[in-house]
C-alpha cells in the first residue's frame, strides 16, 4: 500500500465521519423542532379546551344567577343543588387545568389571560351564589346581564384573541349568548344551551 492509498483512506474516513456528524446534528435539530411543534400543539389544544369549559361554566353561572334552571328545559331551578354542582365542577375539573395553563404555558400572554379567566370564573360563581342565596346580595337581571356582557365574557374573548390573534370578522355589536338565552327563556319558558342557539 502506498502513501497515496493511505492518505486517500484517511481522507475517506475523515469525510465519512464528518458527514455522519453533520447528519446526526441535522437529525437532532429536526427532532428537537418536531418536539417543540408537538408541545406547542398540545399546549394550544389544552388552552382551547380550557376556554371552552370555563366559558361554559361562566355561562351556567349566569343562568343560575338569573334564576334559570341548568339541567331541565323548564320549571323551577333548584338553585342550592345546582350551585353546589357548579362549584364542584370548578373545584374538581377546571381550576387545576386553568392553573396549569397560567403557570406552565410557554406564552406569557396566555399565562396572563388564563389568570384573568380564572378570576372571571370565580366572580361568576360568586354572583351565582349571591343571587341563589336567600341572605346574599341580589342583582337585577339587567345588572347580571351587564356584568357578564361587559366584564366577564370579554375576558374569555380576550383569551381567545391571544390564542388566535385578532379576528377581523368579529362583530362589535354582538348579542351575548347569555342575553339571547335569557330572552328566549322569557319568550318561551325554555332554556336553550349555547349550542342550540343559532345566529
Amino acid at each position: 500500500m502506498t502513501w497515496g492509498a493511505v492518505a486517500a483512506s484517511a481522507l475517506t474516513a475523515v469525510l465519512t465521519l464528518s458527514g455522519g456528524l453533520v447528519l446526526l446534528r441535522v437529525q437532532t435539530i429536526t427532532k428537537a423542532a418536531e418536539e417543540r411543534r408537538a408541545a406547542r400543539r398540545q399546549w394550544h389544544d389544552e388552552a382551547v379546551d380550557v376556554i371552552v369549559d370555563v366559558a361554559g361554566l361562566i355561562q351556567d353561572a349566569g343562568l343560575l344567577a338569573l334564576g334559570l334552571p341548568l339541567r331541565s328545559a323548564g320549571g323551577q331551578a333548584d338553585s342550592d343543588e345546582e350551585w353546589i354542582e357548579l362549584q364542584e365542577r370548578w373545584r374538581t375539573a377546571l381550576r387545576r387545568r386553568v392553573q396549569r395553563i397560567a403557570r406552565g404555558h410557554p406564552d406569557s400572554l396566555i399565562r396572563t389571560e388564563a389568570d384573568r379567566i380564572a378570576d372571571a370564573a370565580v366572580r361568576a360563581l360568586r354572583i351565582a351564589l349571591d343571587n341563589s342565596n336567600p341572605g346574599g346580595p341580589k342583582y337585577s337581571s339587567e345588572e347580571i346581564l351587564e356584568i357578564f356582557d361587559l366584564e366577564l365574557m370579554p375576558m374569555a374573548r380576550s383569551y381567545v384573541r391571544c390564542l388566535h390573534g385578532e379576528d377581523k370578522t368579529e362583530a362589535e355589536g354582538y348579542a351575548s349568548t347569555l342575553r339571547r338565552t335569557y330572552d328566549i327563556y322569557l319568550e318561551t319558558g325554555v332554556v336553550l344551551k349555547p349550542a342550540e342557539i343559532s345566529g
